[in-house]
């Protein structure tokens, strides 16, 4: 790509690029695309200098950047539409990290040319949106990854397949959020599809168990208030979301989460109880590993509820329980001090 070029996509000179490329003067915005229009044959003259246009337009950088990427990436929004409308085509060409211009968009969360561009033409970008980079990632897990909100919701509301598709790894846009802890997005994407709270990731996990495992405690409450029924979803282990925060070196989502059994909801209560109580593929509740990981709160839990919490003496496939894990535990630290 000349350097002219390049020098006033950065800048967003549009008086060099309409003169260089012939674009349009005309707000692209209003511009209606015909199809099937027929035209006498050009002159050769004509041709030539058609094919010179659309080598200089589709032209790149040494990083394989599109005119459309440089002008997307620096939110000169009304150029880029110019560009695209001149050639379309450039909306799929990738650079040398096989990112096209809407993972460049996703990227800097530039939601309002991705919103244009949708109105321009929305078959070419359902097209370009299938398209994945060197990460093996769609440009809707791209926004997600960048915590780019509202983009997020828009490609998801423009296409709703895409949120389900995974990544080479098999990570889905919304398992990226959630891992990322980005919980407002998390949020909001719910919102804009029901059946995602239910959706089993790649890994046999649900939502609410990565979750858990990440510690996130404001979307465990949020997922366990808004979505009740899917709280006590499995992972291939058999463990609900109680088994994944106790395994973790942080008590708060355990606790956190077991608070909501005094907020006088009895359906939560209630659920929690069985949850706590319920067994793993080894016979452990979460109170068992809870002991094992030594969570002092936990475990204080379970020597002052002894008598009132039966799930405390349950026993896992080796016969041991809660209690006695808590006082192995007890034991060991103790013997650390002497």
């Amino acid at each position: 790509m000349p350097t002219e070029i390049i020098n006033a996509a950065i800048n967003g000179n549009s008086d060099v690029l309409v003169q260089l490329l012939e674009l349009m003067h005309e707000d692209p915005r209003e511009v209606m695309i015909t199809i099937g229009k027929s035209h006498s044959a050009p002159e050769q003259t004509e041709v030539e200098h058609t094919t010179a246009l659309s080598e200089l337009t589709t032209s790149a950088t040494r990083f394989g950047d599109t005119l459309l990427h440089l002008l997307i990436s620096r939110r000169h929004n009304e150029l880029a539409l110019r560009v695209f409308l001149k050639e379309q085509s450039l909306l799929q060409a990738h650079n040398n990290k096989f990112e096209t211009p809407l993972h460049t968009a996703a990227k800097v969360g530039n939601e309002e040319v991705v919103r244009d561009l949708i109105q321009l033409n929305p078959d070419e970008v359902r097209d370009t949106l299938s398209k994945t980079n060197a990460n093996g990632d769609t440009a809707l897990h791209v926004a997600a990854n960048h915590n780019h909100k509202d983009l997020v919701c828009e490609l998801m509301r423009f296409d709703p397949e895409a949120a389900y598709k995974g990544n080479t790894l098999g990570f889905s846009p919304l398992y990226i959020a959630a891992v990322e802890g980005h919980t407002s997005m998390v949020q909001a994407m719910l919102q804009v599809d029901a059946a995602l709270p239910c959706t089993k990731f790649s890994d046999g996990t649900f939502l609410v168990h990565v979750a858990a495992r990440m510690g996130n405690s404001d979307l465990v409450v949020h997922f366990l208030q808004k979505y009740p029924d899917y709280a006590e979803l499995l992972d291939p282990c058999r463990r609900n979301l109680f088994h994944m925060a106790a395994e973790q070196k942080d008590e708060k989502v355990f606790t956190t989460v077991f608070a909501l059994a005094t907020t006088g909801r009895p359906d939560i209560s209630q659920m929690i109880e069985s949850m706590i109580n319920s067994r793993d593929y080894e016979g452990n509740t979460p109170l068992h590993i809870a002991a094992m990981k030594g969570h002092s709160g936990v475990m204080r839990a379970i020597w002052n509820k002894l008598n009132q919490d039966p799930g405390a003496l349950l026993r896992n496939q080796k016969g041991e329980t809660a209690f006695d894990l808590s006082v192995i535990q007890v034991r060991n630290t103790n013997e650390v001090y002497v």
